[in-house]
């Protein structure tokens, strides 16, 4: 987490719940207390003697439960990612299908044999660093059998 992000969080902490909090209780179809607006202006209404924002609480609807449940999820649980598996494809054109894909994401592969793995200079497997400033993403060096039905 950057520290800005950082910060932003702790502000947020101290100053009450978070909104993945919030859309949590909501799912759950816990209350919520929400600022009572003006309806002319718009804007929060405040006691004429106390000088305190006036509330009130809301009981979320089946739709709104729905709707939050959706919006949480993200939080709590990873998405699931769909993968596209390609068949009939030569091992060949397979590689010339990933170097394209890696070119157009700005990543440079290094050729290796199926199931080898290169050792650098100090003996560490797997991936090597381009000695270019300009390419220093990791060199992917291993690709992976895929079984195909």
């Amino acid at each position: 987490m950057n520290k800005l992000a950082r910060e932003s969080r702790e502000r947020a902490v101290a100053t009450g719940r978070l909104p993945h909090e919030i859309l949590l209780d909501m799912a759950r179809g816990q209350p919520v207390t929400i600022l009572r607006l003006d309806p002319t202006t718009g804007l929060p209404e405040v006691d004429t003697t106390t000088g305190e924002l006036r509330t009130k609480v809301v009981i979320p609807t089946l739709e709104e439960m729905k709707d939050a449940a959706k919006a949480a999820a993200p939080y709590y649980a990873p998405k699931i990612s769909t993968v596209e598996v390609i068949q009939g494809v030569s091992d060949g054109d397979l590689d010339a299908i990933i170097a394209s894909a890696a070119a157009a994401a700005g990543i440079s592969l290094g050729a290796v044999g199926e199931g080898e793995e290169r050792e650098d200079a100090e003996g560490e497997a797997g991936v090597s660093e381009s000695s270019s400033f300009a390419d220093k993403q990791p060199t992917i060096l291993r690709r992976r059998t895929v079984t195909r039905s």
